[in-house]
């Protein structure tokens, strides 16, 4: 019986990127071909689970009136895992979303019955170059270097986000102002969307 290498599922709200407010509910997958320093993912620990059995956890956790309308299928990284099978199961009652690093082009087929397919690369020789949601993460690059990431791209919306490495932003808001205004120069230039990692200012999962 093939089973899922599951991280976690839980109910919280989408906290960055289109979103950004909406009632959700989240399943993380272990494994990542990354390894990035600020994951949010102890991607190494997991539970072994049918396409059936995280169906039916996402039912019991969206026991709420109204329910999420949402799944994310995060990670780790998603599409290590993510195939037909589980897509199938779960577009009977919900709204799909994804969210890749995009260092693995998605069969194409999947691609289609994903409402929402976020790719956020941390290198900018990522594969997967269409989708629904491009959200860069700025770590100081120039407005020319943002410019060559986004060539022969094909998504509907572009957002940037600053790596909270490089532009601090805590719960008190008390940031490095020089830098914000360098990613504002940025973000205007090139017409992209403003994102925060809303659910970590706020202190929740």
């Amino acid at each position: 019986m093939h089973t899922y290498r599951v991280n976690s599922i839980f109910r919280s709200f989408q906290g960055e990127g289109l979103y950004t407010g909406c009632r959700t509910v989240f399943v993380r997958f272990s494994g990542c071909n990354l390894q990035c320093p600020f994951c949010d993912t102890a991607y190494d620990t997991y539970t072994e689970m049918t396409s059936q059995e995280i169906f039916l956890e996402i039912m019991h956790v969206s026991n709420y009136n109204p329910p999420p309308q949402f799944v994310v299928l995060t990670g780790g990284e998603p599409s290590l895992q993510v195939d037909m099978e589980l897509m199938e199961k779960l577009r009977t009652y919900y709204q799909v979303h994804m969210e890749t690093n995009g260092e693995i082009e998605i069969d194409q087929r999947i691609v289609d019955m994903i409402e929402c397919l976020t790719v956020s690369p941390k290198t900018y020789t990522f594969k997967q170059r269409e989708g629904t949601v491009l959200k860069l993460l700025w770590h100081g690059e120039t407005y020319q270097e943002i410019q060559s990431y986004l060539a022969n791209t094909c998504f509907s919306e572009f957002f940037i986000q600053p790596d909270s490495t490089y532009v601090h932003i805590p719960v008190n808001n008390q940031i490095d102002l020089h830098k914000l205004e360098n990613y504002l120069y940025v973000a205007n230039m090139l017409d992209l969307r403003l994102s925060l990692q809303i659910h970590k200012i706020l202190g929740i999962s």
